[in-house]
């Protein structure tokens, strides 16, 4: 529903429905922490918030993000279909950073 109300250019109501999603998708992971797709779902999830917000927030939820791919990564437990995503989250993150100048 989140991304329909994105794409619908309705950004606050978009943003209720992926902190909702976070929310619950956090206490799936912390329930089942062990289970690499709660885990995967949790990136989705802070990359979805952070790309309705700008500057310290935006960068707050990609570093989360990208957090958790790395300790994935350094696990040996990244999955090759996702691996793409830490290359992707960074490049935003440096976007970010000469906006926030």
């Amino acid at each position: 529903m989140g991304d329909l109300l994105r794409s619908l250019g309705e950004g606050e109501a978009a943003r209720q429905y992926y902190e909702k999603s976070l929310e619950i998708r956090a206490k799936l992971a912390q329930a089942e922490p062990d289970l690499l797709e709660r885990r995967l779902d949790l990136v989705v999830s802070f990359y979805k918030i952070s790309s309705l917000h700008q500057g310290k927030v935006k960068r707050e939820y990609l570093q989360r993000a990208l957090q958790i791919l790395l300790e994935l990564q350094r696990a040996g437990k990244l999955p090759p279909a996702n691996a793409g995503w830490i290359a992707a989250i960074q490049q935003e993150l440096a976007k970010g950073v000469i906006s926030d100048q």
